[in-house]
């Protein structure tokens, strides 16, 4: 059972956790575009092929940052404890089937 916020936010009532990748998904945005401040000189000949480069850039998307931190930070102790618990169950499972 969700908050009421994130009931809002999401538009549903429940959610499971398989789902939650597919939620998350639809509420990121987009990076702003790069851009590369180039000049053209007319002087110079062009070259015989065209030219490209794969560049790989890291950015750090700190609007997600921020809504991941608020998250973490507004959960109560309770909700934190049951978690824990979870967690622990898994693990003991995971540990019994193997």
């Amino acid at each position: 059972m969700l908050t009421q916020t994130f009931a809002q936010l999401l538009a549903v009532e429940t959610v499971y956790f398989t789902q939650l990748p597919e939620i998350l998904t639809r509420l990121l945005v987009p990076p702003d575009p790069i851009v590369l401040h180039y000049m053209i000189n007319p002087a110079t000949a062009p070259p015989e092929r065209p030219t490209a480069w794969e560049v790989e850039i890291k950015l750090e998307d700190l609007s997600l940052k921020h809504r991941m931190k608020s998250v973490t930070l507004d959960a109560n102790q309770t909700t934190l404890k049951t978690l824990g618990d979870i967690d622990d169950k898994v693990c003991r499972a995971r540990v019994l089937f193997t």
